[in-house]
């Protein structure tokens, strides 16, 4: 294995103790292996309903659960901590999130132009761009995972499901939780939460978060570049201001603002050296571990995401059976910075007479920078009603969105010196704007029958969308256009989902579900030609099976799925040995299927113990076709992401009260998957090395003594650990490194471990 930074002694024996002291004991995210019998409450169907009687694969994790596992921040949960979902950090880093949920994917969500397969909420409010939802989980009360098409309640891209943040609502009472945890990488993160007593029927409720981490590999020698970061530092803020305004019983009024900001590098670029393949000379040394040290200087600036939000939530009770609902909000995000994307490139800037490009000197390196602005507009008006037989939900929503997005590339290295070429050369400059316009009307009711003693429910849903995208490009390759060249997209849609619900007691039912949902179309912002693309379609059949047994301690789920994907969105790479930041975004023209299996198991074994399981199982076909971006005739191969054959966790808490006061929650977690890809491809069919592939493999750890009193309130110190098997798993990759025949592969973070010091009033 290359160099890793060496941890403290402290914190190593620490590590070792987290490690050891609980036996190999992964994570399962089940339906939240409870620390208490209580039921689980969630709102996956826009109503407060206990999960278990949803009719749906719901995962649901408490506050408590998050912190217990040390998921600060969604780019946390790695493939297998929730079954069949993954929040892919695109390129490495961990601020912009590619979700796939059950083999629905974005190979680049990071481009402004184009929509995620699977919406991320927060109270109620859908996050349109990638950029920043990987920033610190600052307030959460719980977070809702929501899997296969949810297009009826939630509309728009919510084609593999959608992801819930719901935060923690003004308690009206004087209450303060802050922490600090410190750890190697000199890593920091400090977190406080407080609530104000009320005051003319104002609850208050403020929260601020600063986490900070040092770069784990150096870029060096320094000084060579005005931009040279070292690679994987972060230094993220962030605050929340919270009001509750509830002058009767029936009328409440929520405020949130919230802003964060986050400076962060691309992780380093390790080169993958496939077997048969032969790199250019001068590039850097094959690797499957950050160095502590990059092989040469690179040009590789920092990347600064800032997101900021308004929301306001009017709910009326208009009486016992009806509730009205008002969701206004406004939201901006922003990301600028440039990162490196391979090495010794095949750049022939001799015409072929000289073999400049056989020494190290040579090396060269294309840079992609990324320079996006978003704004974004949403009003929801929700009604619900709940009768003895029959619940209705009935919505209408406005969405605007206004992005401009920016892409620049160079290319830098020492090879340009030779040719008396500034360092960095630009390349490329393309300029785009884009403004999307939806409009959703929807309807669900669940009815109960007066037959078979009341235990069959039929639920009904259908969404119409009108949907609208015109983006344009107004600056290509530095030149200025004349008349822009335009993008559009349209498309009017009927959205239906039909579910049978069987409850053969109380704690055993049955559910089937067929649904369909869609992906808005586009435009590929890194395209030579700015193309448009249209939606992508899903129609999925869903069979499970929900039960509670031994007196609620254990809860066994399972889901049977079949996806059939119409129109799939590839985005592949036009030119991957001479540009690999060129990509462009195609509609396949045959059908992707996805089955899987999904098991979700957790057993309070004793009053102290809890221990889960979940797992994963997927067969995915995308068949072959000709590319449309190469020679007229050209089969290919093409590769689904983030689907891997298997995948899942395994968990363990076990509370003991050895201690004169408090008492220790020892816990440990362990996710896995076997090997998938992250990204489209292609590769020909005659091609003689394999894609490299991810897996995953990461052992976390946490002991807590809690509960120590501490005046009124109360004191808790934990020691904590995060993949403890140092294993470098492939976070991202992509083809095109080293003369275009090896692979780039960022790699997830090394072990990190550290104490965490925590007061709550």
């Amino acid at each position: 294995m290359a160099n890793r930074r060496a941890l403290p002694l402290g914190i190593s024996c620490a590590a070792l103790l987290a490690s050891g002291a609980v036996w190999f004991a992964p994570s399962a995210w089940a339906q939240g292996a409870p620390e208490t019998e209580e039921e689980i409450i969630v709102t996956a169907q826009r109503r407060e309903e206990a999960l278990q009687d949803v009719p749906l694969s719901v995962s649901a994790i408490s506050a408590e659960n998050l912190a217990v596992r040390g998921v600060d921040s969604l780019s946390d949960l790695r493939v297998g901590a929730v079954p069949g979902v993954d929040f892919g950090q695109f390129a490495g880093t961990p601020t912009v999130l590619g979700i796939t949920i059950r083999g629905v994917f974005a190979s680049d969500p990071s481009q402004g132009t184009q929509e995620l397969p699977a919406p991320v909420y927060v109270d109620g409010v859908f996050l349109g761009r990638a950029q920043g939802l990987g920033l610190d989980l600052i307030e959460p009360e719980r977070l809702e995972i929501l899997r296969g098409p949810q297009g009826q309640l939630f509309g728009r891209n919510a084609e593999g499901g959608a992801v819930q943040f719901v935060s923690r609502r003004p308690s009206g009472e004087f209450g303060l939780d802050a922490s600090a945890s410190f750890g190697n990488h000199d890593s920091r993160r400090y977190r406080v939460r407080m609530d104000l007593p009320e005051f003319a029927d104002i609850s208050l409720q403020l929260s601020a978060l600063h986490n900070e981490h040092d770069a784990y590999t150096d870029n060096a020698p320094e000084g060579v570049y005005a931009r040279q970061s070292d690679f994987a530092f972060l230094d993220a803020d962030g605050f929340r201001i919270a009001a509750r305004w509830a002058p009767t019983d029936t009328f409440t009024l929520d405020y949130t603002y919230d802003d964060s900001t986050t400076d962060d590098s691309q992780p380093y670029l390790t080169y993958i050296d496939l077997s048969g393949a032969v790199p250019q000379a001068g590039s850097q040394p094959a690797s499957s571990d950050y160095p502590e040290t990059s092989s040469r200087a690179y040009l590789n600036d920092s990347y600064r995401t800032e997101a900021s939000g308004h929301a306001l939530t009017a709910t009326w009770q208009l009486s016992d059976a009806v509730t009205l609902r008002s969701i206004t909000a406004f939201r901006e995000a922003s990301r600028h910075g440039t990162g490196t994307l391979s090495d010794a490139i095949s750049v022939d800037l001799t015409g072929g007479l000289a073999p400049y490009c056989t020494v190290a000197a040579c090396a060269i390196a294309p840079n992609a920078g990324e320079d996006i602005e978003q704004s974004q507009t949403s009003q929801e008006f929700q009604l619900l009603g709940s009768w003895e037989r029959f619940d209705l939900t009935i919505g209408a929503i406005y969405y605007n969105e206004e992005v401009d997005d920016q892409r620049t590339g160079f290319l830098t290295g020492p090879g340009l010196a030779l040719f008396a070429l500034p360092d960095p050369l630009p390349t490329t400059l393309n300029i785009q704007d884009s403004e999307t316009e939806s409009y959703g009307i929807y309807a669900q009711g669940t009815y109960t029958p007066p037959i078979l003693n009341d235990r069959l429910d039929v639920t009904l849903g259908l969404r119409y969308s009108d949907d609208s995208k015109t983006a344009r490009r107004t600056v290509a390759g530095f030149v200025p256009l004349a008349v822009p060249i335009v993008s559009e997209f349209a498309a009017e849609r009927w959205d239906p989902a039909v579910t049978l619900q069987y409850n053969w007691t109380d704690d055993l039912n049955t559910y089937v579900r067929y649904a369909t949902a869609y992906r808005a179309g586009g435009a590929n912002v890194r395209s030579s030609v700015f193309s448009s693309y249209e939606e992508e379609e899903i129609a999925t059949w869903e069979i499970g099976l929900k039960s509670q047994f031994w007196d609620d301690r254990a809860t066994l789920n399972l889901a049977l799925y079949r996806n059939e994907i119409n129109g799939a969105q590839l985005t592949l790479q036009e030119a991957p040995t001479v540009n690999p930041g060129l990509t462009n975004t195609i509609n396949a023209p045959v059908t992707y299927e996805v089955q899987g299996l999904e098991v979700e198991f957790s057993v309070r074994a004793t009053d102290d113990l809890t221990l889960g399981v979940n797992a994963a199982f997927m067969d995915s076909d995308l068949p072959t076709f000709d590319n449309p971006l190469t020679a007229p005739v050209d089969v290919q191969r093409f590769f689904p992401t983030a689907t891997p054959d298997s995948s899942g966790s395994i968990l363990v808490d076990w509370l003991t009260h050895f201690t004169p006061v408090g008492e220790v929650l020892w816990h440990a977690d362990y996710s896995y998957s076997s090997g998938y890809w992250t990204t489209s491809g292609p590769l020909p069919l005659t091609f003689p090395f394999a894609r490299p592939q991810s897996e995953v493999s990461q052992l976390n750890a946490r002991i807590a003594w809690r509960d120590i009193p501490l005046g009124q309130g109360f004191f808790e110190v934990a020691l904590w650990g995060r993949n403890l098997l140092d294993s470098a798993d492939i976070v991202y990759s992509f083809d095109g490194c080293a003369n275009g025949v090896g692979g780039c592969a960022f790699r997830s973070e090394p072990l990190t471990a550290g104490v965490e010091l925590r007061v709550r009033y």
